[in-house]
């Protein structure tokens, strides 16, 4: 502690208790006016620790979440039929995944057989795609602006996208002005309809279904031949 401001402290955690993250968040209590247990300080936003990395992270740019859509918040009810949706309103992006569409949940978090395997792998080949296909269009479309018109790179997950996504939608030119290129085409009369074909390709890209498409084509075929044999 220096001057009362400051704390450092440790917390273990094993991998073994935790099937894949951890939550973790702050709070600070202490006792007020002779009443002990009073909350004085939260953290702002909880740390998301990755169990499965080699060395834990404090943070992941992705919450996904299982919910029933009939009895969740109204906005997700209107979506029923879908089996997932992505929102990209916090400080991170969402994949609320929908336990009332029968069997999605068992397939995305199962280890089944081959053949189940390769349907989960690329169903979450096309979840991965529809987040990064979402995620670009909420950061270019919050974008700050300078006075002469120049956009900035948003200081959070918004940011990060643009930049991974930005080589594979203007590939000719500096991540920059790729930016820039891209704002002014989607705030333009023109131009913004022509770079959806690049946007689908780098969301695709960054989503791996192309590996995963190959690898369920592979894997039938393997499978016919077995059987035909």
């Amino acid at each position: 502690m220096e001057s009362g401001r400051k704390w450092e402290g440790q917390l273990d955690l094993w991998r073994a208790d935790h099937l894949d993250r951890a939550t973790m968040s702050v709070h600070v209590v202490a006792t007020v006016d002779g009443v002990a247990g009073r909350e004085i300080a939260t953290s702002t936003k909880d740390w998301i620790i990755d169990l499965k990395a080699e060395a834990p992270l404090r943070e992941r740019e992705l919450e996904v979440v299982e919910v029933g859509f009939r009895e969740g918040p109204e906005w997700l009810n209107r979506l029923k039929e879908v089996p997932w949706a992505v929102d990209t309103s916090g400080d991170l992006p969402v994949v609320h995944i929908n336990k009332d569409f029968e069997g999605v949940s068992d397939l995305v978090g199962g280890n089944g057989t081959s053949v189940d395997n390769m349907v989960r792998d690329l169903l979450l080949a096309q979840m991965c795609t529809d987040v990064w296909t979402a995620v670009f269009h909420t950061a270019i479309g919050d974008l700050e602006i300078e006075d002469d018109g120049t956009p900035l790179f948003p200081r959070d997950w918004r940011g990060e996208v643009l930049r991974e996504m930005l080589p594979d939608v203007v590939p000719d030119l500096p991540v920059e002005d790729a930016l820039g290129e891209v704002h002014r085409r989607r705030t333009g009369t023109s131009g913004w309809t022509d770079l959806q074909p690049r946007i689908h390709y780098a969301a695709t890209r960054r989503g791996d279904v192309p590996k995963a498409l190959s690898a369920t084509i592979r894997g039938l075929d393997s499978i016919h031949r077995g059987t035909d044999a």
